[in-house]
């Protein structure tokens, strides 16, 4: 028997592996335009046509990434992954690998049947560029932008992109039936679809005498899935006409029945923009609008994809969110007070909020510069459980190798700090008067001053640790003569005083005894001392008698702060040098973070800030205190 799989007239598609599972589609089938609602990537309030750049696209997360029926995000629309894509050309060909689920079963036999060809792309877009104008209308080709995700579709927004048969002119097989009875089979059997230029394989693109018969079938499989009267397949069966021409006949002849220009005929089903990379866009433009009069280092960057969104309130940004929801606010017809009551509703709204506030209070927040950053060493913690940080001791000594070339082994001393990490926060609101008037002095203000009272509070916290002296697991306090960190008595900063602490610091042994050689880089006073602290660490004035030489100066930093009370003053060493005290956040953050927080018994939008820190002291050999006097 005829491989019909072979034969020209052929419905299921040569590229469908049932054993295997799997089916090459074309993904992309070039440019592929599509008319699309205002605004435009430029953010002007105008429809637009978008093209695609295969040569643009990252594959990276498309490769391994769903396949689903509709483009339904839910579990039970997943009908396998994408197991291959490559860009060929200006198309991305790939292979998707079904799953075992009935959903994909039921897809595979409607692929098979022909009845489901068509698929489409799910996607982003990073970075558009201008292409000018066509029919009146601006042109944005996607330059760099990345799939997600495939769906099969019956009619995809591209036309090109369908379940693939084997390209060429496919070899006969020499038991086939004749070219008269492969072209009945193919005229009776295949499925009618919406993509009507898809339905016959690429393998009939021939107008030699042997295939005439299979390409007049095909022709009037077009025509009838096209919803065309007989008489059109009749007349390009007798012009002679091959699959192209035919195609552009049942093309033209279906526009000029819907009386649709032939740019329109490819439509915008469907926006695939992932929804959260839309609301970190529209954040990034909101905050950048926001902090522009800040100081540059508070300012938040405008990154081009998210220009679109520039000049828009908050609340003009809400319904667009909510309509790509599917559940459209027309900004047109309701007063800003009605539109914010909507905006409301939407779960997208308090999430934008959070994330301009969040890119507002960032920058802020890094640029505050605590004081007690510049000895304490960052370690974040995975979790809220106390965490024990280890007081490694020296490599073990290196020694002789014996006559037989035996090494002697060792053991690294230890002795361990416990810090836990807290959590931190407050409730703050954003009011319903701000986010009507779209008032940008409450958005940029709120969250820039959240940040400089953490930082300042960090600060305190910090410095509360070391000023009290906490007790070690040794059973001593940091600052202890038993550990040779502590003067003897209360002196004023000078030569004398500073040298005899730095003598003490190189002094240090390591837990093996062995020692450390550690020399200060930090003098940290209070308020009352930080004017002899800077005038001791200066160079601006030189010496007139060797005497009056200050070795120190220049070496040593002076750190002023007004959490150091009274006349007591420190050294300290690099942290990158030995550990001393430790800061530290939740790992994956690194500072406050804004989350909504529901509630609606305030005329405004509640946002929650929250901060997971802890400071620890985990050795003392790289500190020295003198109460000063």
């Amino acid at each position: 028997m005829a491989d019909l799989s072979r034969s020209l007239g052929a419905t299921t598609p040569t590229t469908l592996n049932r054993e295997a599972r799997t089916v090459e589609v074309v993904a992309l089938s070039g440019p592929a335009p599509a008319v699309r609602p205002a605004p435009a990537p430029d953010g002007t309030r105008t429809a637009w046509i978008e093209e695609l750049d295969a040569a643009g696209a990252d594959l990276s997360r498309f490769r391994g990434g769903p396949a689903l029926k509709d483009h339904r995000n839910t579990t039970d629309a997943a009908v396998g992954t994408v197991a291959m894509a490559q860009i060929d050309g200006d198309r991305i060909a790939a292979t998707v690998r079904f799953d075992s689920s009935a959903t994909a079963e039921d897809l595979i036999a409607k692929v098979e049947a022909g009845s489901v060809r068509g698929v489409s792309l799910g996607y982003s877009v990073q970075r558009w560029q201008r292409m000018g104008k066509r029919n009146g209308l601006p042109v944005f080709r996607a330059v760099a932008w990345a799939p997600h995700e495939l769906s099969f579709t019956p009619v995809p927004v591209d036309a090109g992109a369908t379940v693939r048969s084997r390209e060429g002119i496919v070899e006969e097989d020499q038991t086939a039936a004749p070219a008269d009875t492969t072209a009945q089979t193919t005229d009776t059997s295949t499925t009618t679809t919406n993509d009507t230029t898809e339905t016959s394989t690429r393998a009939a693109d021939t107008t030699s005498t042997t295939n005439r018969a299979g390409i007049n079938g095909q022709i009037r499989t077009m025509v009838r899935a096209a919803g065309l009267d007989a008489t059109t397949a009749d007349q390009l069966i007798d012009a002679g006409a091959d699959l192209d021409r035919a195609r552009a006949s049942v093309f033209d002849a279906m526009l000029a029945r819907s009386g649709t220009r032939p740019l329109a005929a490819i439509q915008v089903l469907q926006d695939h923009d992932d929804p959260n990379d839309v609301i970190d866009r529209m954040a990034t433009a909101f905050a950048a609008r926001a902090t522009a009069h800040l100081p540059e280092a508070h300012r938040v960057k405008m990154p081009d994809q998210a220009r679109a969104y520039a000049g828009r309130t908050l609340l003009d940004l809400a319904a667009e969110l909510a309509d790509r929801r599917g559940n459209p606010i027309s900004t047109r017809h309701l007063s800003p007070a009605d539109l914010y009551q909507r905006a409301l509703t939407t779960g997208d709204f308090p999430v934008l909020l959070a994330n301009a506030a969040n890119k507002t209070l960032l920058p802020a927040y890094q640029a505050a510069a605590p004081t007690y950053r510049r000895f304490f060493a960052r370690r974040d913690f995975r979790d809220f459980k106390p965490a024990s940080f280890a007081r490694v001791g020296d490599f073990p000594v290196p020694m002789a190798v014996g006559e037989n070339g035996e090494y002697k082994h060792g053991a690294i001393s230890e002795s361990g700090e416990t810090v836990t990490l807290g959590e931190y926060g407050r409730v703050v609101m954003f009011s319903r008067k701000a986010l009507i008037n779209d008032d940008l002095g409450a958005f940029s203000d709120l969250p820039t001053k959240a940040a400089l009272r953490c930082a300042d509070w960090e600060n305190s916290v910090a410095w509360a640790l070391v000023v009290s002296n906490p007790v070690l697991s040794d059973g001593k306090t940091l600052f202890h003569t038993a550990h040779g960190n502590l003067a003897a008595a209360g002196a004023v900063i000078d030569l004398t005083s500073v040298s005899a602490g730095e003598a003490a610091m190189m002094k240090q042994t390591s837990l093996d005894g062995l020692k450390l050689n550690l020399h200060p880089a930090v003098l940290a006073t209070g308020p009352d001392q930080f004017t002899a602290a800077r005038q001791f660490t200066s160079t601006a004035v030189a010496p007139t008698t060797a005497a009056a030489v200050n070795p120190l100066a220049g070496k040593l930093e002076p750190v002023g702060d007004a959490n150091i009370p009274g006349p007591g003053w420190y050294l300290m060493a690099e942290p990158a040098a030995l550990e001393t005290f430790i800061y530290g956040y939740l790992q994956g953050q690194s500072g406050p973070v804004i989350t909504p927080e529901p509630g609606f018994d305030v005329a405004g939008v509640k946002v929650k800030l929250t901060i997971d820190f802890a400071v620890g002291a985990v050795d003392y050999r790289g500190a020295y205190f003198n109460p000063g006097a």
